[in-house]
């Protein structure tokens, strides 16, 4: 539940008609053809209804804004090892998954699992006509992108038995780790456990990034948390170049994008400042 807000004001009687219900949405890069109904370029994302998906069973703002941040930001993915923590329905981790070396999306719901993969499928599809990049990006994904269950309270048995995950994960550590809205909370051991989480699998000059409301109290909670495993943190703000027309039902809310990191030296953290050196640093 998203602590500032108290209520999540669902119609639970709505909520139990839609079970087994799904819906597609699309996010549109490029020029919009209205004839054809079509844009140069797009990822689709079908969504469960609640009952089925919990709270990773839609596509939400924030993930619609980190979709839009790597595809115009997607030579810091390439090449690189990539790890989507929370991925629900999964649309940035299916675009960092055309440039990446290896990306790795997790959940820990069966049924959000399932629909992830289901939706990784659907965008490796492409007509002949497609322009070369498309191709090449939608093979690699097809090539180089999985699916993995990862519950955030099993990170303890995950790190006693890391050999045994690597295989399970098909990497050990990542490159880059990445989510949206994934700190709502205040309760303390969801954020330890997420800090575990990204300690163990993030390589150690790698970074986390994370797109994440002005309206969770649990923003500066998780901020305080990760900072006792030896993190930093640069705040950006926005670029309004990725914010609006969500085309979803939630309310208008203020986002900053938050880059975590151990080393500022390391070649991925000042790579990852050049491409955000164009956003306004928060203080």
């Amino acid at each position: 539940e998203r602590q500032r807000l108290g209520n999540v004001n669902i119609n639970w009687q709505q909520a139990a008609l839609g079970i087994g219900k799904k819906r597609r949405k699309t996010v549109g890069f490029g020029k919009y053809n209205k004839k054809e109904r079509e844009w140069d370029d797009a990822f689709y994302v079908r969504e469960l209804s609640i009952m089925d998906g919990g709270i990773g069973c839609a596509l939400w703002d924030a993930a619609i804004i980190l979709t839009r941040f790597i595809y115009h930001h997607s030579s810091l993915f390439q090449d690189k090892t990539i790890l989507e923590l929370g991925s629900g329905v999964g649309m940035p981790g299916i675009c960092a998954g055309r440039y990446a070396k290896k990306a790795v999306l997790t959940d820990y719901i069966e049924s959000v699992n399932t629909n992830l993969a289901y939706n990784v499928k659907i965008n490796t599809n492409y007509e002949d006509d497609a322009n070369d990049a498309i191709k090449k990006g939608k093979d690699n994904l097809k090539k180089n992108c999985s699916v993995a269950m990862l519950d955030w309270y099993k990170i303890d048995e995950y790190i006693k038995n890391a050999e045994t995950y690597k295989k399970h994960f098909e990497a050990k550590t990542f490159d880059i780790l990445f989510g949206s809205e994934l700190t709502y909370t205040v309760e303390p051991k969801t954020n330890i456990n997420l800090c575990k989480v990204i300690d163990h699998f993030m390589t150690n000059d790698g970074i986390f990034l994370e797109i994440l409301s002005d309206d969770r109290d649990g923003v500066h909670h998780f901020c305080k948390c990760i900072k006792e495993f030896s993190f930093d943190v640069d705040i950006f703000s926005i670029d309004p170049a990725f914010l609006g027309n969500y085309q979803t039902k939630q309310r208008d809310e203020t986002y900053k994008l938050y880059l975590f990191y151990k080393n500022k030296d390391s070649a991925i953290y000042q790579e990852a400042i050049k491409h955000l050196s164009a956003h306004n640093k928060q203080p």
